[in-house]
């Protein structure tokens, strides 16, 4: 598990933030899953859905990802 934080560009606050095992974003090029222990990490992410474990989903316009020991943070534009 490690650690997930998503933050609204625009309003400039934490939208969710808790554990999770697996993450699918939007990349530009397509999906892409983060998992626990993912190599570090950066990525322009497209519109498209954000999900967490098969059971959160977030739906965005765009944004920046960034996976480091830290855990993946993600600042998007929320639809």
């Amino acid at each position: 598990m490690f650690r997930v934080s998503i933050y609204d560009v625009g309003a400039e606050a934490l939208l969710y933030q808790d554990e999770a095992a697996c993450v699918v974003l939007p990349a530009e090029g397509g999906e892409i899953s983060i998992m626990d222990f993912h190599r570090p990490i950066v990525s322009a992410l497209g519109r498209g859905t954000i999900r967490i474990d098969g059971s959160k989903s977030f739906k965005i316009m765009g944004g920046i990802a960034a996976m480091d020991g830290a855990g993946l943070k993600i600042i998007a534009e929320p639809l």
